[in-house]
């Protein structure tokens, strides 16, 4: 028996009623696990141990190898004097549960509660000790940094993240440049979950030692470290480029099958594709806006007018429930993924069993004749160690077809149960070393057997060695492991958030006059009151009541001539606008501009204050912008942006105007729009 843990364990005990056989006698039986040594003293006990330990189920236990070795060094222990200071005798301690826990060293939820006895000031003792009693619950549990829930069952958490001061800093980054693919998208036939995967998308090396310490499987359920979900939520939160207005958290852990080790995917993440969630709708039966208050002369149609009520309908969204919600998952393995040998085509190695695809559609060749994959779909074939190239074998069916070519994507592999060519096996746990060497190979990997070299002698493709030589006894198929291993876990983590989406996209064909319609929402909407700034926005932009519309610069009269027509009766409005504004008497304060020009005789106050501002693209893409942009934010990165609008709103003297006028302001609505205009956009 170990002296140290036995002193832990004595020390964990001291002042209570716990003799210290009692004790040695529980951590002997715990395999020298001091966690599991203190469940079997106060979880219960049973008559024929003695008084206050109590009897775990052997296949819930650390191991029959481990325990044999831990009772001969406690035969080894006992023969000499322990140094251990010993606790006083006392009388021995009781405990009234009736039932045995269901876990190793970690009661269910339906264990019952231990008693109320003279064990309740050793429970006070023990809190801030690894292992501990929620006096709350009564439940016995792995001290206050782990979570407990019942396997392959989601559990919500509560995090430090997805804040204000996180939303602010999403708000600060760059967003993602979207790139058009040349031709049309191929069509996918599904997914296997490799999107969702911790490990193909690079993540899982910076993580790897916490996920194999942190995941425990405890019977029926697990435990898990709640500092180790925080910066693996983080990881999915960096990827977000606007902050939703809700966010829940919850994770589950799932032991996998050894045979399964290749496609640890949950089965809701593989398979066909869903649909996507934003579609095309037909307002054919909407009921009609009224026609907006300018629209006299040239009034809106039918159709516009459906459209119109369902742009408004979108821009008057009051709840939050009525947003847009989205669910981010990714599972990370505990095991890394890159030992295991790749795909099902993978064990078509020669001497393979193998079977045709039921819905296999070829094609198949035999003696240079086409065959009919249903006179195939019968038969059960052996591949022959005939070269076919990458992406085929040469298989033979019985004496009819001794040697047909046939495309791996359409076999599937036969597992006899046996240790035969294509079987996936790993070393066996208990190996000590390879008769012939390790050759890079690791317990955690799994290779392809190839073929017997001779009675003893086995030929493996492992990762890392392709041509691995051993013996026959150290090696086993991968679904054949027993208590001693530890079971592969995966930990999937699911983030449900939800976006308050206020607004859409106006896809009416050519001709429907979608110009019109946005005319129409700008007009009905003038009178009402600006909808409130989001939180993480506030104080990041100049305040603004505006529309900004920004065209192609081909389309930019015709959008000015579009409010002539529906706002002004027709008059035309192109040829009074001065200075980029237009006429005081139209029923819009509208400021248009082709180029930086109209903006040198511009105060911020005055575009703050206007209806709409309409912008070509051009100007967006012009040196000057380009380079006023740089000097308002310090740089090429946006990130700087909002020190700087706030420096304006909270009234810091600034220079205004050109760079050869020596003014300086504290208000930002008299400076010169010149130099603060992108802060509005």
């Amino acid at each position: 028996m170990d002296d140290e843990a036995l002193a832990n364990l004595l020390s964990l005990l001291e002042g209570s009623a716990v003799p210290e056989d009692t004790a040695r006698t529980a951590l002997r039986q715990a395999g020298g696990s001091v966690e599991l040594a203190i469940c079997r003293i106060f979880a219960g006990r049973d008559a024929h141990l003695p008084s206050g330990v109590i009897d775990i189920d052997e296949e819930s236990s650390p191991g029959r190898k481990k325990r044999r070795k831990a009772e001969k060094r406690a035969e080894r222990t006992s023969k000499m004097e322990s140094k251990v200071p010993k606790s006083p005798k006392s009388s021995t301690l009781h405990s009234s549960a009736a039932k045995k826990p269901s876990l190793e060293g970690m009661p269910s939820e339906e264990t019952q509660a231990a008693s109320e006895s003279e064990a309740v000031p050793l429970r006070s003792q023990l809190q801030g000790r690894r292992l501990l009693f929620d006096t709350d619950t009564k439940e016995l549990k792995m001290g206050n940094g782990w979570l407990h829930a019942p396997e392959d069952c989601w559990t919500s958490v509560d995090l430090d993240l997805g804040g204000l001061a996180w939303s602010k800093d999403v708000l600060l980054k760059d967003p993602p440049c979207l790139k058009l693919s040349s031709g049309e998208a191929k069509a996918s036939k599904g997914s296997r979950g490799e999107m969702h995967c911790a490990s193909e998308m690079g993540l899982r090396p910076q993580f790897a030692g916490k996920l194999q310490d942190s995941i425990k499987k405890l019977g029926g359920d697990v435990a898990l470290k709640r500092d180790l979900l925080q910066p693996l939520f983080a990881t999915m939160l960096s990827e977000v480029r606007y902050p939703p207005s809700s966010l829940s958290f919850s994770w589950r852990a799932r032991s996998v099958d050894f045979n399964l080790l290749r496609r640890p995917a949950p089965a809701d993440l593989m398979g066909p594709l869903p649909e996507r969630p934003f579609k095309l709708l037909d307002n054919g039966s909407d009921a009609p806006a009224d026609q907006p208050p300018h629209f006299q002369a040239y009034p809106l149609r039918p159709e516009q007018q459906r459209s119109l009520q369902w742009m408004l309908s979108r821009e008057n969204l009051q709840d939050v429930d009525e947003g847009h919600l989205v669910e981010w998952r990714r599972f990370w393995t505990s095991w890394e993924r890159s030992f295991i040998e790749g795909t099902e085509e993978d064990q078509l190695v020669p001497g393979a069993l193998v079977q045709i695809h039921s819905d296999a559609q070829g094609p198949f060749f035999f003696q240079d004749h086409s065959v009919e994959a249903a006179s195939l779909q019968s038969l059960h074939g052996e591949v022959l160690p005939i070269v076919a190239g990458p992406d085929h074998v040469h298989v033979k069916f019985g004496r009819s077809y001794s040697c047909v070519k046939c495309p791996k994507q359409e076999l599937n592999f036969v597992d006899s149960g046996e240790i035969r060519p294509g079987t996936r096996v790993m070393l066996r746990p208990e190996l000590k070393a390879p008769a012939f060497g390790w050759g890079g190979v690791t317990h955690s990997m799994v290779g392809i057997f190839l073929r017997h070299q001779d009675s003893t002698t086995v030929i493996i493709k492992w990762p890392t060695h392709p041509n691995w030589k051993g013996k026959r006894a150290e090696i086993r198929r991968v679904d054949a492991y027993d208590s001693n291993d530890k079971v592969p876990l995966v930990l999937d983590l699911r983030i449900r958030a939800a976006f308050p989406v206020r607004g859409g996209i106006l896809a009416d064909k050519i001709g429907y006059g979608k110009t019109a319609t946005t005319i129409a929402l700008i007009d009905h909407q003038l009178q009402q009151p600006l909808p409130e700034i989001p939180e993480a926005d506030r104080g990041n932009f100049l305040p603004a009541k505006g529309t900004l519309i920004i065209v192609p610069s081909n389309l930019f009269e015709q959008w000015i001539n579009e409010f002539s027509k529906f706002i002004w009766d027709g008059r035309p409005l192109r040829q009074q606008m001065k200075g980029g504004w237009s006429p005081i008497n139209c029923p819009m304060k509208i400021f248009a501009m082709v180029n930086v020009s109209p903006l040198s005789r511009a105060k911020a106050r005055d575009i703050a204050n206007a209806d709409v501002v309409i912008c070509s693209y051009r100007l967006l893409y012009s040196p000057i912008y380009l380079n006023r942009r740089q000097e308002l934010c310090g740089g090429s990165e946006l990130s700087t942006l909002p020190d700087r609008v706030r420096a304006l709103l909270h009234g810091k003297k600034m220079p205004s105007g050109r760079k050869d006028v020596k003014v300086h302001v504290t208000d930002w609505e008299e400076r010169d729009f010149s130099e603060v205009w992108l802060s509005v956009a």
